[in-house]
């Protein structure tokens, strides 16, 4: 029987956050500020193998207060 055990393991993780300023005279879908957060997994398995798995969300909203989020989960191997 075998097992997994991790040579590696990396966390990476970003925010980021945007505001504007829409003007009197813009229409009232105008994008006013987004966020967007995500970390990302990676397990390095053996020397030539990595696995890796993501999670991703964002928001947006517009200067009349309606806005939109979204969630995102990524997974991914690489062999080199």
């Amino acid at each position: 029987m075998s097992r997994i055990v991790p040579v590696g393991v990396q966390c990476l993780n970003y925010v980021l956050r945007s505001k504007s300023f829409s003007l009197d005279w813009q229409p009232a879908d105008t994008f006013e500020s987004s966020r967007y957060a995500s970390i990302n997994l990676m397990w390095t398995i053996q020397p030539y193998l990595t696995l890796g798995v993501e999670y991703a969300y964002g928001e947006n909203e517009r200067a009349d207060g309606t806005g939109l989020s979204n969630n995102r989960v990524a997974l991914g191997i690489q062999i080199y």
